[in-house]
């Protein structure tokens, strides 16, 4: 009786877990997530999600439109070849579901090019990884913004250290090609990108390959595309995928649509669960 009472007080006293500030149902757009986020007080626009971008992104119709006054504009490079010029907007106000946060700088370009299934109205960027531990399950469609402090993981993954540089998270990947030793690659983890693993690695593979060319945005440049054996993230081996040299590199959705995945900047890692 008495132990019964003891554990009774033990789980009585144990802290509550803090749940998600915000809760958000999101759509694909193509392998992308598709979010509604508001700018200020405007209605919803539509928002990939994207880790790769080192800010959050407006296009620049969509910028004209809400009569946003630019603070100067800077040269910077995309998915593509070139520079890039940005309009330079500061201190946005971007509200997501409940979640609210500004962006002391944020970037405006015409997303016209960048080749997505849905038109976009603008790239949700670093500064939302930066605010919020951001949890997204692909299987049910939902993202999930926690406060980083009172953060603690309780899904049954593996955490994946990550190197923070430019704002945007890499970590090591061990990519195969046919004829070419297992090499360990430092990739930007891309959830802008519909790609699956992107490396020059690729170019020197002995498998047969096609010369494409990219998109996105600056201007359109010659790339291989070819098959990579496997590649591993922490303890997964995936296999069998496809990748593009000549560009950024990079794991990209086509990879982590596979995984419920889980950016924790304050802790430098990400968290990967099987689906």
């Amino acid at each position: 009786m008495i132990a019964c009472i003891t554990l009774a007080m033990t789980l009585l006293a144990a802290p509550a877990i803090p749940g998600p500030v915000a809760v958000i149902p999101f759509t694909d757009n193509g392998k992308l997530i598709s979010l509604r986020v508001r700018i200020g007080r405007s209605a919803p626009r539509v928002f990939t999600l994207d880790s790769g971008a080192s800010a959050s992104v407006i296009d620049s119709g969509t910028a004209s439109e809400l009569r946003m006054r630019a603070n100067g504009s800077r040269l910077g490079t995309g998915a593509g070849a070139g520079k890039v010029r940005f309009a330079i907007f500061r201190d946005v106000s971007l509200a997501l579901g409940g979640a609210r946060w500004v962006a002391r700088t944020t970037y405006g370009v015409s997303l016209n090019t960048v080749g997505t299934a849905l038109r976009e109205d603008g790239l949700v960027g670093s500064d939302l990884f930066f605010r919020y531990v951001v949890d997204i399950d692909y299987a049910r469609h939902r993202l999930s913004l926690y406060e980083p402090k009172t953060f603690r993981y309780t899904h049954a993954g593996a955490a994946i250290p990550l190197t923070i540089a430019k704002h945007v998270p890499h970590a090591a990947v061990t990519i195969k090609v046919r004829g070419r030793a297992a090499e360990v690659r430092q990739l930007l983890i891309d959830s802008g990108s519909e790609d699956m693993v992107d490396d020059a690695v690729i170019a020197t593979s002995t498998a047969r390959k096609q010369v494409i060319a990219t998109s996105g945005l600056g201007r359109s440049m010659r790339a291989y595309d070819g098959p990579i054996e496997w590649a591993r993230i922490g303890p997964f081996t995936i296999r069998d995928l496809s990748g593009t040299s000549g560009g950024v590199p990079l794991l990209g959705s086509g990879v982590l649509r596979n995984f419920h995945v889980t950016f924790d900047y304050s802790r430098k890692r990400m968290y990967l669960a099987k689906r």
